[in-house]
């Protein structure tokens, strides 16, 4: 018999990471907001990376339209992961949300780390590379093959210490100069980097493409921020730099966070660390920092220096909201989608069709997120519940035909298998996956598996 469950800590990551692509998709939709995805698959399919698991759903959501998409993220049931001081100060791209359903985050962008434009301006010269992919079925924007290779060339400066990220790097430099052979894509590529501002961040990396430092615009201190994190340096340095800058907060602010970080600050950072050893953990850092003023005075001011003019101060920043945990992951997928199964038969009019879903086939089961009314998490259906859904909804049986099917596979009365398959499809149908047609027009249109 057909089974469905709703799955939670045991939904495996890479199929949360396609979901959860057409989740933000549907989200966008209904509060319109203009986004894009980025990174993860989306570089993968637009050939910008080798293929492997995502932890994350990177989204872009248009600057102006981001409250109201987070808004609707929150009705879903995504809740803002807890944040440090510290990692407000320096993460200020992204803010990322949870669910104790899903072993991935969603991280809502407004920029990225090495493009120091604006981030509506980085939005806009973005929505100028997009192209649509599909994900669990489902139609989604993302970058395309420029966009996600400066993305991940980014992504792989700023985590030198990441093997993974360093090789994703290496990839997409490689796959870069091959590429930038072709002048058309050449010219499309430095255009793209010269509109999110980073040429800075990029001169000295790409030494096939003739790229110059611009010094035009405000950066409102994220070079600074950018060569300190991408050259690997030392939180305290980080944190030298964000008081020089007075980075968004009154500088005596930044600098008490930093020598005495409050207990729910230390909780999130080092959850291990009990009260009495988080006192331990101040007295030590109040005397690392002390130690390390000199060098630090020095370094600061000759990075003060470098950059050619003060370090100002950035826009204004988000806060910390609903404490909830991350689920644990799952393991990964150990096959890839299959074709669902098709039963063979005559054609007829369907007395059910798929609602708006997102599905990801897994071994011949499949994970469907329903994308009609109330977003939940995701079901697992078993691959008897696909196949006897597929057979009702491409018109090869009847819900009576059903119950013979079953009953003469199984070997038994149809008098035992009729009931638990009305309820398999009032379930299916209750979940919004399934909707009846019995009597609908819309149950003459011809419905195709994505």
């Amino acid at each position: 018999m057909g089974e469905t469950d709703r799955v939670g800590a045991y939904l495996p990551l890479d199929v949360a990471t396609e979901l959860g692509h057409a989740l933000v998709a549907e989200v966008a939709k209904r509060v319109d907001a203009p986004y894009f995805c980025v990174k993860g698959p989306v570089a993968t399919l637009a050939g910008a990376r080798m293929p492997r698991v995502s932890m994350d759903v990177d989204v872009f959501v248009e600057p102006d339209r981001m409250e109201a998409f987070e808004k609707e993220l929150n009705n879903a049931g995504w809740s803002r992961r807890p944040e440090s001081f510290a990692q407000r100060l320096f993460n200020d791209h992204s803010r990322a949300y949870i669910n104790p359903n899903w072993p991935c985050d969603i991280d809502v962008h407004r920029g990225f780390p090495g493009m120091l434009k604006p981030p509506t301006e980085i939005f806009a010269s973005l929505t100028g590379h997009l192209q649509t992919y599909s994900l669990a079925g489902v139609e989604v924007l993302g970058v395309d093959r420029p966009a996600a290779l400066l993305l991940e060339i980014l992504h792989g400066l700023r985590s030198p210490d990441s093997k993974r990220h360093q090789q994703d790097l290496l990839y997409a430099k490689g796959l870069l100069e091959e590429l930038c052979a072709s002048a058309t894509f050449r010219d499309d590529f430095v255009g793209l980097v010269r509109n999110v501002g980073a040429e800075r961040t990029l001169a000295g990396v790409l030494p096939f493409l003739d790229l110059h430092s611009d010094r035009a615009f405000n950066d409102r201190g994220a070079y600074a921020r950018w060569t300190a994190q991408s050259a690997g340096a030392s939180r305290t340095l980080r944190w030298a730099i964000a008081i020089a800058q007075g980075q968004d907060y009154p500088r005596w602010k930044i600098l008490r966070e930093a020598l005495l970080p409050s207990a729910e600050d230390l909780s999130i950072e080092k959850p291990d660390v009990t009260s009495e050893a988080g006192w331990r953990v101040r007295v030590a850092r109040v005397r690392a920092g002390l130690a390390s003023l000199p060098s630090l005075v020095s370094s600061l001011f000759k990075r003060t220096i470098s950059s050619g003019r003060a370090l100002g101060a950035d826009e204004s920043r988000w806060n910390a909201t609903s404490p909830v945990r991350k689920a644990d992951a799952a393991p990964s997928r150990a096959s890839g989608p299959s074709e669902a199964t098709r039963r063979p038969g005559r054609r007829r009019t369907a007395g059910y069709r798929l609602e708006h879903v997102a599905r990801v086939p897994a071994g011949g089961n499949e994970y469907v997120l329903p994308l009609t009314g109330q977003l939940a998490q995701p079901l697992f259906l078993s691959a008897t519940a696909v196949d006897l859904m597929e057979m009702l909804v491409h018109g090869e049986a009847t819900p009576e035909e059903l119950v013979a099917v079953v009953a003469e596979e199984q070997n038994v009365d149809a008098v035992e298998v009729a009931q638990p398959i009305e309820d398999f499809l009032r379930q299916l149908t209750d979940l919004r996956v399934l909707a009846n047609t019995v009597g609908d027009s819309s149950s003459r249109e011809e419905e195709n598996y994505a």
